[in-house]
């Protein structure tokens, strides 16, 4: 009984472990049972025609490695100092990249300062759609925290100009003078110590003497 043969030399390429890896493989395509006659057998081979009343297995398909060829590293693009360095939008630059205001907001809180250039670039795009660039960050219009911040601005600027500061009293200072006013530690170099109703609390002082007028000192 006749068996018609198919031998031929495949290649087949993949990635593994960020490198090219190519394997050479021997495809083999038989045939069994084609018929006890050369002459028949190689014309069904041929004709792909199996006389399926003979039996034995028909057409079968095997792989044999013949050698692997060394990996090759994967070329990685050379990243320029204005293209997104990482996420979805790796390699566009800001000035052509589709990439959304929530997007580049994100990317601009998470680069640092090595990438200025983008990190300018991304500013200048933002603060023309509705985001604000205040204290080295970026804060949308809408915002609470941006009121915060611009109070803070405000009153830096004051404390620099040595200017007069009216600040609201939202809570008592500790024990030792200090409270917080918009994200800085003050301190009042006095305060006096009060009792209301079994509760401590203390009160700015001038002289020994508390002072509290309209929530404000």
């Amino acid at each position: 009984m006749y068996t018609g043969w198919s031998i031929e030399e495949c290649v087949r390429s993949y990635i593994c472990f960020g490198a090219m890896k190519t394997e050479k493989y021997e495809k083999c395509i038989y045939v069994c049972n084609l018929s006890k006659n050369l002459e028949e057998a190689k014309r069904k081979w041929e004709t792909n025609e199996v006389d399926m009343t003979l039996h034995g297995h028909t057409t079968i398909v095997r792989m044999k490695k013949i050698t692997s060829v060394p990996s090759e590293p994967i070329a990685k693009p050379k990243l320029e100092p204005d293209q997104i360095p990482f996420g979805t939008h790796k390699y566009e630059r800001i000035a052509e990249t589709k990439a959304s205001n929530d997007y580049l907001f994100w990317l601009f809180n998470n680069l640092s300062e090595e990438h200025e250039l983008i990190k300018n670039q991304i500013k200048e795009r933002l603060t023309k759609n509705g985001y604000t660039y205040i204290e080295n960050n970026i804060y949308k219009n809408d915002d609470p925290a941006l009121q915060y911040a611009i109070k803070r601005v405000e009153f830096q600027k004051a404390f620099d100009n040595r200017e007069t500061l009216y600040i609201p009293m939202l809570s008592n200072p500790q024990e030792d003078g200090t409270f917080n006013y918009n994200g800085y530690t003050l301190r009042f170099q006095e305060v006096v110590e009060r009792f209301y109703n079994g509760y401590t609390y203390f009160l700015p002082a001038k002289n020994g003497k508390g002072k509290l007028v309209k929530n404000r000192w």
